[in-house]
């Protein structure tokens, strides 16, 4: 049975339409070679979690000078 597959190329992606949410990533099999080319978004902490990080400095800079005096 002929793999119908065989002949089918990978996606091209162009990086310049690319933004920064999203980056290609090179699958390779046990032996190296390329299996595919995929676009996949960015793991990135949002902007909520951003929000709370500076939430929890300005508190803790705030308990510091409170105890020590600045």
């Amino acid at each position: 049975m002929e793999n119908r597959f065989q002949n089918q190329q990978p996606p091209v992606f162009d990086p310049n339409t690319l933004d920064e949410k999203f980056e290609i990533v090179f699958d390779y099999d046990q032996n190296g070679n390329l299996r595919r080319i995929k676009k996949v978004r960015r793991h990135e902490i949002g902007p909520f979690f951003n929000f709370l990080l500076f939430v929890a400095i300005v508190v803790f800079l705030i308990i510091i000078v409170k105890n020590y005096g600045a």
